[in-house]
């Protein structure tokens, strides 16, 4: 098979696994929570997708639509320290020759809702705030395969505002979860 065929491949289970793990484990979750983040990873031999799901404010400091220069600025710098640093964030075995690529990143908006609490309990819902998210996709190449390997965490160190990182990856047939609070754990693959 070739190598352009294969990637295609790879991408098609990918996405394939990632929609079925991912809204599994969100209906699992509460509403979005500050300093708590999301990372996704799928392994497949030698290539992975790395996924991150983070408030905004967790990573840029806000979570308002852009409303200035220096907002904007803020914002740009910050996804661009994201975009850079990957790497140093989900950090696979050095042995293993990892190189990260941006395939996907965006600033969405987290609709949330509460029920206005009259006497009847449960009035209409109404709209609790702005509440935007950065969702970043990262395609992994390595030079060995991942499984067996290590993956340590960075990311307080890079955004100190993402306290907590909950983690769901898959490699072959197996599925590994953890909570990662202030860089401390990692995960077999």
């Amino acid at each position: 098979m070739s190598d352009k065929c294969y990637g295609w491949v790879v991408a098609c289970i990918v996405a394939a696994v990632l929609a079925w793990v991912v809204p599994s484990y969100a209906a699992r979750q509460h509403a979005h929570v500050h300093g708590v983040g999301q990372i996704n990873i799928v392994v497949d031999g030698t290539q992975a997708t790395v996924e991150l799901h983070a408030p905004a404010e967790a990573i840029y400091g806000f979570e308002h639509q852009a409303r200035s220069k220096a907002d904007e600025e803020k914002r740009a710098a910050a996804l661009a320290r994201l975009r850079e640093q990957i790497g140093a964030m989900v950090i696979f075995a050095a042995d293993r020759g990892c190189q990260y690529t941006t395939q996907k990143m965006a600033v969405v908006e987290a609709v949330e809702h509460e029920r206005a609490q009259g006497p009847e309990q449960g009035g209409p819902a109404k709209k609790s705030g702005e509440h935007r998210a950065v969702h970043a996709e990262f395609a992994v190449i390595c030079d060995k395969p991942l499984a067996g390997s290590q993956v340590k965490f960075g990311i307080s160190k890079i955004f100190p505002g993402l306290k907590t990182v909950r983690v769901q990856a898959l490699s072959g047939a197996r599925q590994i979860g953890a909570e990662i609070t202030g860089d401390k754990g990692s995960l077999t693959l």
